[in-house]
């Protein structure tokens, strides 16, 4: 819906009219029980067949691959069919070459060889899901017939994924992590819901401000 995480790359900009419009969509679809409800597990019920979408990432790819359940892979739910606003959020984790007032040169060297072997030799990640960080993949058959390449041989698709790059983001995921459907499941008023969460991210930026 356009929202951003940030308007400064600091402060956290999560109260607001567009946020209470995404958890009211969510609560919408669970309140008519189109989606799982509390307690359910979409895992099972997606395996024994009784939940036709399971919008997971990669990390739930061979745990379904090696069930009973003939399943294919598509784009994450949208609110809109121009593929123009078409988003498909992705993540990965990240090596980091620390800063360091002395560096070995050949430590250096020996991280960036590593680095660049990584990405260019991850077609053994890609089997379980994962689409690898470099386009030199979609040259590869083996890739091309896997059910996630599409998002990256097509030019749309490629454009769709979405890397949040809030410098506190972490700090978001985890409240989501452990509140994330509170007010989708009636545990807490929508507007008491995004109030917290923006406080408890404001507060835990300003306490690393301050360290």
């Amino acid at each position: 819906m356009g929202g951003q995480l940030t308007k400064d790359g600091k402060n956290p900009n999560l109260n607001n009219q567009t946020s209470r419009k995404v958890l009211q969509i969510y609560k919408g679809l669970y309140d008519k029980k189109i989606t799982s409800q509390d307690g359910q597990d979409p895992m099972q019920l997606f395996l024994t067949n009784k939940e036709i979408f399971f919008p997971e990432g990669i990390w739930m790819n061979n745990q379904i691959k090696e069930s009973d359940v003939k399943y294919g892979v598509t784009n994450a739910a949208q609110l809109s069919d121009d593929p123009d606003k078409m988003v498909n959020w992705s993540s990965s984790h990240q090596f980091v070459l620390l800063k360091q007032p002395k560096r070995d040169k050949a430590k250096t060297e020996a991280t960036l060889k590593f680095l660049s072997w990584v990405r260019t030799n991850s077609l053994e990640w890609a089997k379980a899901g994962q689409n690898p960080a470099t386009l030199a993949i979609t040259k590869d058959k083996e890739y091309q017939k896997m059910q996630q390449s599409f998002l990256l041989t097509d030019k749309t698709e490629q454009e769709s994924l979405k890397i949040f790059n809030y410098r506190y983001n972490g700090y978001l995921a985890d409240y989501l992590d452990r509140y994330a459907y509170d007010s989708v499941f009636g545990k807490t008023s929508i507007s008491s819901y995004l109030n917290k969460l923006q406080n408890t991210v404001q507060d835990e930026v300003d306490a690393q401000m301050t360290d």
